[in-house]
């Protein structure tokens, strides 16, 4: 279990994510500046992140909740995405790498399965999300990162090569 992050970095880059959202930001007549755009790639992660724990059904409280995975693989890919273009815009890259340790904590997490767990889990990455938006905290994008990693390789149990086929796939599109 191990993401090739610097080709997945590399696509999100590459895909130039920003100027699709200034062409957006200019169809609309809206002016914005540097930080404006990093304050929409923030809310854009935060959606997209409850989106993945509301396709996952965490806010169902079911047991016979069956996720359609394709759709949450996606909003997972495109959180990631999302993830990889912040730290590229604030120049954070050095912040997604992991090391063979940090590759074995992960793969030796336990999956959370019950409701307060997920809950937990779902509003630490939330609040950690926020701590970087608004205090700049590389040690609190550094921790979500982690465990948005977790959440998709270990709960979701998604392969590492179809989380970087969907998100290479994510950048080619620009979606």
């Amino acid at each position: 279990m191990k993401l090739d992050i610097t080709k997945m970095l590399h696509n999100v880059i590459d895909a130039d994510w920003a100027e699709s959202d200034r062409q957006a930001d200019d169809d609309n007549s809206v002016l914005v500046g540097a930080q404006a755009h990093q304050d929409n790639i923030m809310t854009t992660i935060i959606i997209k992140w409850s989106q993945c724990a509301q396709l996952a059904g965490w806010n169902l409280l079911r047991k016979d909740y069956q996720a359609d995975q394709q759709k949450l693989l996606t909003a997972y890919c495109q959180c990631l995405n999302l993830m990889l273009l912040w730290a590229a815009k604030r120049q954070w890259t050095h912040l997604v790498v992991l090391d063979d340790d940090g590759w074995q904590r992960i793969a030796e997490a336990d999956q959370s399965t019950k409701v307060q767990d997920l809950n937990k889990q779902f509003l630490a990455i939330t609040r950690l999300l926020t701590d970087v938006q608004f205090s700049h905290s590389q040690d609190s994008y550094r921790h979500a990162w982690h465990m948005i990693l977790k959440f998709g390789l270990v709960d979701l149990g998604f392969a590492d090569h179809a989380i970087e086929d969907a998100s290479l796939a994510l950048s080619k599109s620009k979606n």
